[in-house]
């Protein structure tokens, strides 16, 4: 074969390969146009997204951190209030166990002062009452010695009399 004979091939398959190549520029303009941009685009407005999340949730998280903070003050600020409050509680029952004790001895007291006063009101009595008795036998025998003075008396009158 010819070199001219071959030349026509050659040329055909160029224009072919051009026109393929044609077609495939067409085919990646169309993808780009059709698919590329708006996958791109899409993206781009992902990546936005994505940033706004990563920062709605920075905020969120430090947001949570002063929540945390405070909830922690708050609970450190609990449990020394329930520390004093249960001090104070032990302080006031202390207070009233020391009074229900004096209170106690107090009135343990009162009643040995009562059974002592009632022993001697008893033992008062007891002596008032022999003293009553003795003033009742004096009483008596005051009046057997007047009775018997008396009737002396009389005696003596009537020997004076009788003289």
């Amino acid at each position: 074969m010819s070199e001219s004979q071959q030349n026509p091939p050659i040329v055909e398959r160029l224009d072919t390969v051009e026109g393929n190549v044609d077609q495939l520029r067409d085919a990646v303009n169309a993808l780009v146009t059709n698919f590329l941009q708006p996958l791109t685009q899409q993206s781009i407005e992902n990546q936005n997204s994505i940033a706004k999340l990563i920062e709605s949730n920075q905020q969120h998280q430090e947001q949570l951190e002063r929540h945390q903070d405070w909830l922690d003050e708050d609970r450190r600020d609990l449990n020394e209030a329930r520390d004093e409050f249960r001090q104070n509680i032990q302080i006031l029952l202390d207070d009233a166990r020391a009074d229900r004790k004096r209170a106690d001895d107090k009135f343990a007291e009162m009643q040995s002062e009562i059974r002592n006063n009632q022993r001697m009101l008893l033992s008062n009595q007891e002596k008032l009452d022999r003293n009553q008795q003795q003033l009742d036998h004096n009483q008596q025998q005051i009046e057997d010695t007047l009775s018997e003075v008396l009737s002396l008396s009389r005696r003596v009158v009537v020997v004076e009399d009788s003289r």
